[in-house]
């Protein structure tokens, strides 16, 4: 088991509507312009790689919910998925609803003037 950042267009990455995605012929002809990006050949047409610094690590394309994403990245890997975000006029949002800024840092939630959050996933009831 893993922990996921998705690169989505959506509210929610999990959201299943058919607009805001980012189609894969947006996605594969973004890839082929950008040199850090490459199919996985060992692999089916929607796993990729994206070359780091210390070493390259996976990206999927889910055809499903029309996003990209990948499992447990470090900070390397997040600062490239908000880059590749912006690109693609999208954000890089956790499993947990958290979203990423540029330096790979996650993003505060918001307070309300109560203090408590402004925006949970209805599964986080805590």
């Amino acid at each position: 088991m893993g922990y996921n950042l998705h690169i989505t267009r959506k509210d929610t990455w999990f959201d299943d509507e058919d607009q805001n995605i980012i189609s894969f012929e947006e996605w594969t002809e973004y890839v082929s312009k950008n040199p850090n990006l490459y199919n996985d050949p060992d692999n089916d047409r929607n796993s990729f790689y994206h070359v780091g610094q210390n070493e390259d690590w996976p990206l999927w394309y889910w055809e499903e919910c029309g996003n990209i994403h990948t499992k447990n990245p470090d900070k390397d890997a997040i600062i490239a998925m908000v880059k590749i975000a912006g690109d693609l006029n999208a954000k890089v949002i956790g499993d947990d609803h958290e979203r990423y800024d540029e330096t790979g840092n996650r993003i505060e939630e918001e307070k309300s003037d109560s203090g408590k959050e402004t925006q949970r996933p209805w599964w986080r009831f805590w």
